[in-house]
């Protein structure tokens, strides 16, 4: 103490207080921020980029209601009528229920003008209740609330702004998260853009989906019986087939439940029926698409997946062509296994990457696929060429088939690129276990839709695969072929698809090669605005492999996009002002709050891929 008094007449107390109380370090938010906040700080930022649409009658909800647990039942209907978009129907369908609970809720609920509560007289079924649900229903379009999940307050604005934006479409799906026995939100689901391979795995759509009313009536959705299961996927199967494609509002605004009678908690194990009505209703998708005499569905074969579904069917010989590389050894160990595989009409070795596109060419002139292999990559699985061709049937307008590059420890090299992931293009995949199943909310479970795949081990259209060539400048090894792949593909609104079930390692001495200045000023003046926008990677997740696939921050992706863009700009003279050039770049750096639209020649044709 009399230290300090005379410190104190010494040095004064200004100094003093300076000694005394020292000042903090400064505290850094967390890079990834716990789902909670991370939404509850999505919601707000919402507030700006989603203006309500002054549109009367735009949405019916529809619930059938079974004896629910009343207070699952009670925290629907309190998550409705807290929508800030104040205009809607609500149409709950009295399924047949006895528990005294439930019926007053449902008698309290129907008290506010905008619910018209009906008596389904017996118990109809998911199927039926929908149905008449929908014959009740009054607005443009409907949208199916389970009687034990709840929607976020301000999912209606959010779905009226886009789909305003986008000239309503007549079909739509959101993403969704799960709500844990706690109420505590979490696992969130950032789906991808309209993808018809995965959907064909597993119905992604679900939750929440957004129908147009009159044209769900046309098609007769909730009509047939066999659907009990899997009234989404049934209804998305019959909007496909005729030709809708819907579009993707990439916002998590409504919460599954997870309990002991829900599949969100237990899967199929909670209604066993589920399985043989996903098949049916599948089976007759296929039928209606014109695909069922060229591919099936078969059970996923992968544990725990009970429940989902993968694509198989015939396959064609191919011709494959092997790049050059590698070294004695390693071209050998490829020969011998070659030799084993399927479905193989010849193996062409090219001598030297100094082969040009048209010596290629003539190599498999007359081919309509081929298969890309390096040398240093030896197939783990034989029946490559099968699978390659199965997705590719199911969807005709693909053009490039890829599948898992594993190193001699199991660890993902890659499967499947997304744009602007580490730079230019990564998969987010990689560096994580080939088996780790729950990743990427399936991602090496299903067979999908992804923006690129490595050229090393690839089944690739010829023609497509010429245009690329000569447009590039690239050779069969150029690190740069798969952006080149990923730009020509989305510029000409084809797909690109992946397979966990075909998997091949790299030798554990490859160098990867380096990309060339000019080659990536060509590619990047060209292509550079895609950079910020996957259709199928979410813009919310992380672009670095540290946080592959968790909701970062909205600032710090994009401090990632911009180290990325410095970086790349270092070899380029005039990147930078380049890049200040392009209203596309300054407006997505500059303005977080701003909702994301791409605005490319495919986005006209085809609204699932209008929001980044």
């Amino acid at each position: 103490m009399l230290k300090s008094a005379g410190y104190l007449v010494r040095r004064g107390a200004a100094r003093l207080m300076r000694v005394l109380v020292r000042p903090r370090p400064p505290v850094r938010e967390p890079e990834v921020l716990p789902y909670a906040a991370w939404i509850a700080k999505r919601m707000n930022d919402r507030l700006e980029e989603y203006v309500d649409v002054a549109e009367p009658g735009l949405f019916s909800l529809m619930t059938p209601v079974f004896d629910p647990p009343s207070g699952f039942f009670r925290r629907l209907g309190k998550s409705i009528f807290a929508q800030d978009h104040r205009d809607w129907q609500w149409v709950i369908v009295d399924n047949g229920s006895k528990n005294r609970d439930v019926l007053y809720l449902m008698e309290s609920f129907a008290k506010d003008s905008r619910v018209t509560l009906v008596q389904a007289g017996e118990p109809r079924g998911i199927i039926g209740g929908m149905r008449l649900a929908l014959e009740h229903a009054t607005g443009r379009y409907v949208c199916p609330a389970d009687h034990d999940d709840q929607l976020y307050p301000d999912a209606l604005r959010v779905l009226a702004a886009s789909l305003s934006a986008h000239d309503w479409p007549v079909l739509a799906y959101t993403d969704e998260d799960k709500l844990f026995p706690d109420g505590t939100p979490g696992l969130p689901s950032f789906k991808p853009d309209w993808d018809p391979l995965l959907f064909l795995n597993a119905f992604y759509i679900a939750h929440l989906g957004v129908l147009d009313r009159t044209t769900a009536l046309e098609l007769g959705v909730y009509t047939d019986p066999e659907a009990e299961g899997t009234p989404d996927g049934d209804a998305f199967c019959r909007f496909a087939a005729a030709g809708h494609i819907p579009l993707h509002i990439p916002e998590i605004v409504y919460s599954w439940r997870m309990h002991l009678q829900s599949t969100a908690l237990r899967g199929v194990e909670a209604k066993p029926y589920v399985t043989r009505n996903q098949k049916h209703v599948l089976s007759r998708y296929l039928r209606e698409c014109g695909l069922d005499e060229t591919i099936t569905i078969r059970t996923n074969p992968l544990p725990g997946l009970a429940g989902s579904w993968r694509v198989q069917g015939e396959a064609e010989p191919v011709m494959v062509l092997v790049t050059p590389g590698g070294d004695h050894a390693s071209r050998r160990q490829l020969r011998d296994r070659l030799r084993l595989s399927h479905n193989i009409s010849k193996v062409c070795w090219l001598r030297s990457s100094s082969n040009s596109w048209h010596e290629v060419f003539n190599e498999i002139r007359g081919q309509q696929w081929v298969m890309l292999v390096s040398p240093e990559c030896l197939p783990l699985t034989t029946d490559f060429v099968s699978e390659y061709q199965a997705v590719q049937k199911a969807v005709p307008d693909a053009v490039l088939v890829g599948g898992v590059l594993q190193n001699p420890q199991g660890r993902v090299i890659s499967a499947g690129l997304a744009w602007g992931m580490e730079g230019l293009m990564e998969s987010p995949l990689a560096g994580f276990d080939a088996h780790d199943y729950a990743v990427g909310t399936g991602s090496l479970c299903f067979q999908h839709c992804v923006s690129s795949v490595d050229a090393s081990f690839c089944m690739v259209q010829v023609a497509f695969l010429r245009e690329v060539l000569e447009r590039s400048g690239c050779d069969l090894a150029d690190p740069l072929l798969p952006a080149w792949f990923a730009a020509v593909a989305r510029e000409q609104g084809k797909r690109v698809l992946f397979t966990p079930y075909v998997v091949a390692q790299m030798a554990e001495s490859t160098a990867p090669r380096s990309i060339n200045d000019t080659g990536r000023y060509q590619f990047l003046n060209e292509f550079g605005h895609w950079l910020t926008s996957d259709p199928y990677y979410s813009r919310f997740l992380g672009l670095t492999r540290k946080h592959a696939y968790q909701a970062v921050r909205p600032d710090l992706r994009r401090e990632t996009l911009q180290r990325s863009l410095s970086a790349l700009s270092d070899t380029i003279p005039d990147f930078g002002s380049w890049i200040g050039s392009r209203e596309k770049y300054s407006s997505w750096l500059n303005t977080p709050k701003k909702m994301l639209v791409d605005i490319h020649p495919e986005v006209k044709k085809e609204p699932s891929r209008a929001v980044a």
